[in-house]
């Protein structure tokens, strides 16, 4: 097991109750220095995101989203490769793992995806195209695209908080017009999804 590997693993360790903001400091330097860095990186975290164990995924998936903050260019173009994209995409669908995975790793996977496209295209044009093509097939709903912090907040507050957000989009005809613009392909009707997301965001937030 080489310095990186040790690193990945004790990163996304389900045991692990502590964040080392100098572990994943050091993943990320390797990743930049190292030839093979973002593929091994890669190949290693898509395996854990589809863990059945739920913490080991968020782990993984939230390592995920400080590395394509903080890594170089190279990082971020394996990133948008479909070899790595179509991982997620097995977490999502349910004809897949969609239907074992649990709703906080899907939803992370969703906002990531989500993220990554309005952040890194058209540099990176995959990522728009899974995403879109997941909003299409109605993998990928209005409902999961709050901010992350929230999301986080809502797993560990447990079921009532989680159903409480979920009645917010049952009985507010927000979700059903989001859902309209983020399948167009309009990029007047994805900057008022946006503005829509923040007003959303704010409602999930005051719950709790």
């Amino acid at each position: 097991m080489n310095e990186l590997e040790k690193l990945l693993s004790k990163a996304t360790n389900p045991i692990s109750d502590q964040y080392d903001s100098d572990t994943v400091n050091e993943i990320a330097k390797l990743i930049d220095t190292q030839p093979n860095g973002p593929i091994f990186t890669l190949r290693l975290l898509a395996h854990k995101i589809k863990s059945p164990h739920e913490k080991e995924a968020l782990s993984s998936l939230m390592l995920l989203e400080f590395l394509s903050k903080r890594c170089g260019p190279t990082f971020i173009s394996e990133l948008g490769k479909f070899k790595f994209l179509n991982e997620l995409i097995k977490v999502l669908s349910p004809k897949y793992l969609g239907d074992q995975t649990s709703s906080c790793v899907k939803n992370k996977c969703a906002q990531l995806l989500h993220n990554w496209q309005r952040d890194f295209s058209p540099n990176e044009p995959k990522f728009a195209e899974a995403y879109n093509m997941l909003v299409r097939e109605g993998i990928i709903t209005a409902s999961q695209i709050v901010s992350t912090d929230s999301v986080s907040e809502i797993c560990r507050s447990g079921s009532s908080a989680a159903e409480n957000r979920q009645n917010i989009f049952e009985r507010n005809k927000k979700s059903e017009r989001l859902t309209q613009l983020l399948r167009s392909r309009n990029p007047a009707d994805l900057r008022e999804a946006n503005a829509l997301i923040k007003s959303i965001v704010e409602e999930v937030s005051s719950l709790i």
